[in-house]
C-alpha cells in the first residue's frame, strides 16, 4: 500500500461506499420516475371506474412520495445527504 494514501484509507472506503450507495439508488429512482410518468398520464385523466379505488388510493401514495422526494432534491441537490436520510429507503 501507498505510504501516503495510508492515512486516507479509511475515509476512502467510506467514500467509496457513500458514491456506490448513490448510484444505486438514483438508478433505481430513474426507475421509479419512468413508472411514475406513465402511470400519471393514466390517472391523471381520471378515466378509471370507482372500481380501482384502492388502486386510486395506492397511486396517490406514490404520487405523494415522489413528489416530496422531488422536493427533497431540489431544496438539498446533494444526493448522498438525501439518500443518507433515515427512513429514506424503508
Amino acid at each position: 500500500m501507498n505510504p501516503y494514501i495510508k492515512n486516507f484509507f479509511e475515509k476512502l472506503l467510506e467514500i467509496e461506499k457513500i458514491l456506490k450507495y448513490s448510484v444505486e439508488i438514483l438508478i433505481e429512482f430513474e426507475c421509479l420516475q419512468r413508472a411514475w410518468l406513465y402511470l400519471q398520464s393514466i390517472f391523471a385523466q381520471n378515466l378509471l371506474s370507482d372500481s380501482l379505488s384502492f388502486e386510486k388510493d395506492l397511486w396517490q401514495n406514490i404520487d405523494s412520495f415522489f413528489k416530496s422526494t422531488i422536493r427533497s432534491f431540489i431544496k438539498v441537490p446533494l444526493v448522498h445527504k438525501i439518500v443518507g436520510r433515515e427512513g429514506f429507503i424503508s
